[in-house]
């Protein structure tokens, strides 16, 4: 009969499990993060929902996701033990299971190069001279202690300084010692 539908679907729609949302990556250098949301209500009770991450590099022909997080109970997932290459593409995806079943697969485009921002350098020391200022700037480092330039192809700093009895700010951009400040996204900039 015409409007009429089965309890048990109804049941098993009502209890759908919910796609995680707000799927993004908080990316530092080469530390990434897979982060996500879901509706609290999934998270009531004795009932668990745990999610599932995997990754695929974009370019690949292969169809397999390689699992990164499997079934775990945080709102996050820590994609750097993966080492990425940061000139890649990748998609990455989360799913949430519980005792009502399993949801649809979010999943965001994730590239290191274009989505990873550059942490603050590791040291920045500051030396007065009789009537000059020397800046000494040391490159921001990767998760193993490592300079950042031996994954990029360039840094770039700017640093803005200004007179005490004017009102002008002046800026300099330098590079890195024997590096280029061009890459393929364009500058690379951190200001100080």
């Amino acid at each position: 009969p015409t409007g009429t539908c089965d309890p048990g679907l109804l049941w098993s729609l009502a209890m759908a499990v919910p796609m995680p949302q707000n799927v993004r990556v908080e990316a530092v250098n080469d530390r990434y993060m897979l982060k996500w949301e879901w509706d609290d209500m999934w998270t009531r009770g004795s009932s668990k929902i745990v999610a599932s991450e995997q990754l695929k590099n974009k370019d690949s022909t292969k169809s397999d996701y390689t699992v990164v997080c499997n079934q775990t109970t945080e709102h996050l997932c820590d994609y750097t033990p993966i080492k990425l290459h940061y000139f890649a593409y990748y998609l990455l995806r989360v799913r949430a299971e519980g005792p009502a079943g399993i949801s649809n697969w979010s999943q965001c485009l994730f590239s290191p190069e274009e989505n990873a921002s550059l942490g603050p350098p590791s040291r920045v020391d500051v030396i007065s001279g009789n009537s000059s200022l020397t800046v000494q700037i040391t490159e921001s480092l990767t998760t193993q202690n490592k300079s950042m330039s031996s994954i990029l192809q360039a840094i770039c700093f700017e640093v803005k300084y200004w007179e005490e009895q004017g009102h002008e700010v002046y800026s300099r951009k330098r590079r890195a010692p024997g590096m280029g400040c061009q890459s393929r996204t364009g500058h690379r900039l951190l200001e100080i």
